[in-house]
């Protein structure tokens, strides 16, 4: 299906309802890459992939493309290489309302069902409140509230939205991924994990932050929070950065 997908992304953004999604970004703005310039092997752990979709454009929708970068564990890597060189390619040619439903793909390592690509208001909601007055088509679209869902029995305060979310297989996936690591502590950048379709993110470089602690992150939101409805973030969580659960590695809102 996955696979299916990154062919139905440029079947379904070319009919008329998609066609005036975007406003136009000239492409002076977009850099010059390769396949090889948005990913790279993690250099401090194997089994990981670093994705670059900064290397694609200085910045899109009017937010720095660097929070956007994502590590993705190397047996998913096939998938979020080709989401990010599908993204790469609409942009470089100016296929703006390409772009739009290519780039949240991409962010979410390539694990964007059939239907959330052809769902305007979803894709909308998918979008950080300050990228949204660059999207024309989604002015008079909602941003999906938070909603305050915070369980006492949880160790963090996780606040939970209707937006970016996975689904509870996918992040216990994550949990399991992560509890079967040897000991491993992450580097300061990329400052996300993900696999399976679900990510950990945190707001600011991290330093001692460990798999096995980032595994009692996941456990303990995994106690708290309906992952098929909601993602979960813990503000000032470790140390006063915040930490996101959800679909996409560049945080929750």
């Amino acid at each position: 299906m996955k696979a299916r997908l990154n062919q139905l992304v440029t079947s379904v953004v070319t009919t008329a309802a998609v066609m005036t999604l975007f406003k136009k970004f000239p492409l002076a703005q977009a850099m010059p890459t390769t396949e090889t310039g948005l990913h790279a092997r993690n250099v401090f752990v194997d089994d990981f992939e670093n994705i670059y979709i900064s290397n694609v454009t200085d910045k899109i929708f009017g937010q720095d493309s660097t929070k956007f970068d994502y590590i993705v564990i190397r047996s998913e890597k096939d998938l979020a290489i080709s989401a990010t060189n599908q993204y790469a390619a609409a942009w470089t040619a100016g296929r703006d309302d390409e772009t739009f439903v290519a780039f949240i793909n991409a962010t979410m390592a390539g694990h964007m069902e059939e239907d959330q690509a052809s769902d305007i208001s979803w894709l909308c909601g998918e979008l950080d409140n300050a990228m949204l007055p660059h999207v024309s088509k989604c002015a008079n679209v909602k941003k999906r509230d938070m909603a305050v869902a915070l369980e006492a029995r949880s160790r963090w305060s996780w606040s939970t939205s209707k937006s970016h979310v996975a689904t509870d297989i996918a992040v216990r996936g994550l949990g399991s991924f992560l509890s079967h690591m040897a000991w491993h502590t992450f580097p300061l950048e990329p400052r996300s994990v993900c696999t399976n379709g679900a990510c950990l993110s945190w707001s600011k470089p991290l330093t001692a932050f460990t798999n096995n602690f980032a595994q009692l992150l996941v456990d303990d939101a995994l106690t708290a929070v309906d992952f098929n409805n909601f993602s979960a973030e813990a503000y000032r969580g470790i140390n006063g950065v915040d930490i996101c659960i959800s679909n996409r590695a560049s945080g929750c809102n």
